[in-house]
């Protein structure tokens, strides 16, 4: 991931035609490593706070840099680093750093808690000459490398985790399978299912976000033309458009894997705890995924603070959707009324995506421009967004598979879909309330008028979910493992 993410794309996408050249077909083949090193020991969710120091040598030849990157992946093995400095301590810029330069080194591996098959160990650079033909991109423009290259490991990092999602289920439906409790197998019994198909559900809908995003930025880069001398920045401005997107994906994926994980040790009991069985290492291995590529954190304020950058420049009219949801409030909103099957399902997220307007309007209007420093509502604002694309993908999907393969054949995407929307609507229900309290701050009035709001945009009623999540467990079960 590493290697063929944020230690290649950097060239590809910044470099120039003589650095292609030189770096590519060797990266490409495997010849040389790749590597990326942005982070400091005091910078690492705010990047470009770092120390690391270039200064143009007195004959012109060669910048000489100064300074430590921490936690870089690859860096013992690695032939090609892209390494962020700050040009007179001031130009934050990008250079293309080979192992072989004088000044490079690399300290001890770190000692970590998983992903023992990589390498993560400091890199040093006492006064390291690098060409000045090595510089990559513009002087002063790293951050438009360091963000951009980000949102394609983000997204890669969401795909990577719904792998590690699906090999956890295979390893613990054939565990539970055989495992024998009070005389019959552990899988016979109602509280395993439950686990088995609460992790299936997370993996089915991380697997559909994450084929919706690619398929959508392939449909976008689609229409660019290969020949073009630009292509490759082209390319990237379509992945600078789907950032919120790419966050979503990183953010979804890494806690579903945690989930699936840690349902995963929970089935096999003791054992799971056990490194002769492989879940342990999964639990390990799938924490780092919250961390790196941006912590969820920060993925989490970029995607309202994108948005809202976005409506500020008039290319989302958010106020506009905000006064038609208003309005909707008085006249009733319209719905879905043909018998097709999941329409109240398609109903419910139509309504989930009015709602995220409506509170996260009624932050805006209470707060301005300084929601941005309101760190909670705008995490909360994400917490909304995530779940709607999470929702309105596995919706979209389904609806598919029903028209590709008939209900029969998508009976299981039926009951995921039917489960999951209904059981997240009623959880953004309760948020939006909690939102609206926090907005009111103890303003009875104030929020007895954004209640009233929540409830008539958004009405769940409960359905049996007991027995969809068994037939999905059953289904699990059979297939040894997620077979959708």
């Amino acid at each position: 991931m590493c290697h063929t993410g944020i230690g290649t794309l950097p060239i590809l996408y910044f470099g120039t035609p003589e650095q292609k050249a030189k770096y590519l077909p060797k990266l490409a083949s495997g010849e040389y490593i790749g590597a990326y090193a942005l982070t400091e020991a005091g910078s690492g969710s705010d990047a470009l706070a770092a120390k690391t120091k270039a200064v143009l040598s007195p004959d012109g030849k060669h910048y000489i840099l100064h300074g430590e990157k921490m936690f870089i992946t690859n860096g013992a093995w690695a032939d090609v680093i892209t390494v962020f400095a700050k040009i007179d301590g001031e130009h934050f810029t990008g250079f293309i750093v080979e192992r072989g330069f004088e000044g490079v080194s690399h300290g001890k591996e770190e000692v970590k808690m998983g992903i023992h098959g990589s390498s993560t160990v400091p890199i040093i650079l006492q006064d390291a000459k690098v060409p000045v033909e090595n510089v990559l991109g513009e002087i002063g423009k790293g951050h438009k490398i360091a963000f951009n290259v980000l949102n394609v490991g983000r997204w890669k990092l969401g795909a990577a985790t719904v792998g590690g999602c699906k090999r956890v289920l295979e390893h613990s439906v054939r565990y539970v399978k055989e495992r024998k409790q009070f005389g019959q197998p552990l899988s016979t019994f109602e509280i395993i299912q439950d686990k088995i198909a609460n992790s299936v559900i997370k993996t089915y809908v991380t697997e559909t976000m994450m084929y919706r995003y690619a398929g959508t930025l392939d449909d976008a880069i689609s229409t660019l033309d290969k020949t073009d001398a630009d292509y490759d920045q082209k390319t990237l401005k379509m992945v600078e458009e789907y950032a919120i997107e790419a966050s979503i994906c990183k953010v979804y994926g890494s806690e579903a894997m945690d989930f699936v994980a840690d349902e995963g040790v929970q089935m096999h009991g003791g054992y799971g705890y056990i490194q002769e069985y492989p879940v342990e290492a999964f639990y390990r291995n799938s924490r780092i995924n919250r961390i790196y590529e941006g912590t969820n954190e920060i993925n989490r304020m970029i995607i309202p603070g994108t948005l809202l950058k976005r409506a500020l420049k008039g290319e989302i009219d958010l106020m506009g959707e905000i006064q038609r949801i208003l309005g909707q409030l008085k006249d009733g909103f319209p719905k879905e009324t043909d018998q097709r099957t999941l329409v109240n399902r398609t109903n419910l997220v139509n309504q989930a995506k009015k709602l995220a307007v409506y509170v996260s309007g009624v932050a805006v209007q209470k707060y301005m421009a300084d929601i941005k420093d309101r760190q909670s509502f705008m995490v909360a604002m994400a917490d909304f967004i995530i779940e709607i694309y999470a929702m309105e993908s596995a919706l979209l999907r389904s609806l598919q598979l029903i028209k590709q393969l008939g209900e029969e054949k998508a009976r299981i995407p039926i009951a995921i879909t039917k489960i999951y929307v209904t059981e997240k609507c009623a959880e953004l229900v309760t948020m939006a309330k909690q939102f609206c309290a926090n907005v009111a701050k103890g303003d009875d009035a104030a929020y007895e008028k954004y209640e009233k709001a929540i409830t008539r945009i958004l009405d769940v009623k409960p359905i049996d979910t007991l027995n969809l999540r068994l037939q999905i467990a059953q289904h699990a079960i059979e297939n040894d493992g997620y077979a959708i």
